[in-house]
């Protein structure tokens, strides 16, 4: 397989996976200092990256989307579908050499791509929680189950992306295909929610709505 850098691997979920802010999660991360005896106390991170309450459902509540091509179905709000985020739209992006499918809305930062073929340190990484040098955690590799299948959860920074305060990104393989869903956070952007909920929290909730199809 050809080699892609690790920084695009980032981007692939940090960046397209759209642009916007949630408005339940769009605080940046706070710090609390924790005790030590170093002279400088050592900073920790407050859990923001945490799976979000889902208290209470969108207006009109959720409709199924089922992609029998890309072997998919998830849950959105209904609403999507009477405004500019319900545009639902699939293309093909060629990133470094590698073809992945990209289903998007709009409007949104909700990103899900399917690729065909990948580089081995993305095997690696799923399976063995092997974490790509360029790739900034700030929360450890997730064992998570997607649809009946073992998945990975991560939320991670970019350095080289300022605009974008964290990522979010759920990795599974299906049928020889390794599907990629991610949410970005960015405040300075108008936001995709569905009331009372924000974007990322539609992002969790679609996540935990997927299914892969037979």
């Amino acid at each position: 397989m050809k080699i892609y850098h690790s920084k695009v691997f980032v981007v692939l979920f940090l960046c397209s996976f759209a642009l916007i802010a949630c408005s339940c999660a769009q605080t940046n991360p706070t710090t609390i200092p924790t005790e030590t005896n170093s002279p400088t106390p050592v900073p920790t991170t407050l859990p923001y990256w945490d799976l979000l309450p889902l208290d209470f459902d969108p207006v009109g509540g959720w409709r199924t989307i089922r992609l029998e091509d890309s072997e998919i179905s998830f849950q959105i709000p209904s609403v999507y579908q009477d405004g500019d985020c319900g545009e639902l739209f699939q293309f093909d992006k060629d990133v470094e050499n590698y073809q992945a499918h990209v289903i998007s809305f709009l409007r949104g930062t909700i990103q899900i791509k399917i690729y065909s073929e990948w580089e081995a340190y993305i095997d690696k990484f799923i399976k063995e929680g092997e974490v790509p040098r360029d790739l900034h955690l700030v929360s450890p590799v997730e064992q998570i189950s997607i649809g009946g299948i073992p998945a990975v959860r991560v939320i991670s920074t970019n350095p080289d992306q300022e605009m974008i305060t964290y990522s979010k990104g759920v990795w599974v393989y299906y049928h020889d295909k390794l599907y990629s869903f991610g949410y970005m956070s960015v405040p300075y952007l108008p936001s995709c929610d569905a009331f009372p909920l924000s974007e990322e929290q539609v992002f969790e909730y679609l996540v935990s709505t997927v299914e892969f199809l037979e």
